[in-house]
């Protein structure tokens, strides 16, 4: 379940819902109605201790794919880090 959010909070992401947050959003869209359009760039917050337990293990493999209404979509696939060293990881 997709949550909007102006801000980096964690403002109800749990073991079922996400946060998407709006970086670049130029017709609001992602803010208004949750579609994200060509040229708009958004963060996905996930809270991985309440939908993993205790969070991601180190060198655990995770896929993910977001389909936009129209064009390709786009996929992650990542291998989290060897130790964690902060609450926030930006995995790329």
């Amino acid at each position: 379940t997709y949550i909007s959010s102006d801000s980096a909070t964690w403002g109800g992401a749990d073991d079922k819902q996400f946060l998407v947050v709006p970086l670049q959003d130029s017709d609001g869209s992602v803010k208004s109605s949750a579609v994200i359009n060509k040229g708009d760039l958004v963060a996905i917050l996930i809270n991985t201790e309440a939908a993993f337990g205790d969070g991601i293990p180190e060198r655990k493999e995770i896929s993910g794919k977001l389909q936009p209404e129209f064009g390709a979509p786009a996929i992650l696939d990542v291998v989290t880090p060897a130790a964690y060293t902060s609450e926030v990881i930006s995995l790329q």
